[in-house]
């Protein structure tokens, strides 16, 4: 299936969508949630399959978009956790993925089976994204990280960016842009708000 999705939208995804705005991007968009739709109704199963559902979901809609071809997404077991699994490269959590503008995607998310009213439900524990220019992440330009329950008095996501204020005088004296936590509107970031980033840099 991942193949038949992949060749009705790589153009979509890759080329055109970078060139038009987001209202005209929406059919495009309502087509491929249709498409991910067995994927979707995999994770909110509740049970051990759920994980891997979410993994097939991830990897399809970064490669149909800014993920190079041959990277992949992976699903790392906690074998003493049954009922958590994080998300990330098949190197592990911190190594970053090739994006297709040659830069590089650290992707990383916690995962649990938790109880719901509903029954078992699969949950983002924490989450991080971070878009660097290099592999060893010394020149990183954004990164967005997520927390469900956060330290008392602390929000559960901020945004960092690297780089330089046109208006140096709203920061303090000797306080780079970089250490400022941005707390976004929408905590829990989707995977297309990465796509959104991905082509602002």
């Amino acid at each position: 299936m991942a193949n038949t999705v992949r060749a009705d939208f790589d153009q979509i995804a890759l080329g055109e969508c970078s060139q038009l705005s987001l209202r005209e991007q929406a059919p495009a968009f309502a087509q491929l949630r249709n498409h991910t739709g067995p994927f979707r109704k995999g994770v909110q199963g509740g049970k051990r399959q759920s994980f891997k559902s979410f993994r097939e979901l991830v990897s399809l809609l970064l490669s149909l978009t800014i993920m190079k071809t041959g990277e992949e997404v992976n699903l790392i077991l906690l074998w003493n956790e049954p009922k958590k699994d994080v998300i990330g490269d098949r190197k592990g959590p911190t190594h970053p993925l090739l994006l297709n503008n040659g830069r590089y995607l650290r992707l990383s998310m916690n995962l649990e089976l938790s109880d719901t009213p509903e029954g078992p439900r699969l949950k983002v524990y924490d989450s991080s994204f971070s878009t660097k220019l290099d592999r060893d992440g010394k020149h990183w330009i954004f990164r967005n990280d997520y927390l469900r329950h956060p330290p008392s008095q602390h929000p559960p996501a901020h945004l960092q960016i690297r780089g330089k204020l046109t208006e140096q005088s709203v920061l303090r004296q000797g306080q780079p842009l970089e250490r400022i936590h941005f707390p976004p509107r929408v905590y829990r970031w989707k995977l297309l708000s990465v796509y959104w980033l991905y082509n602002l840099v």
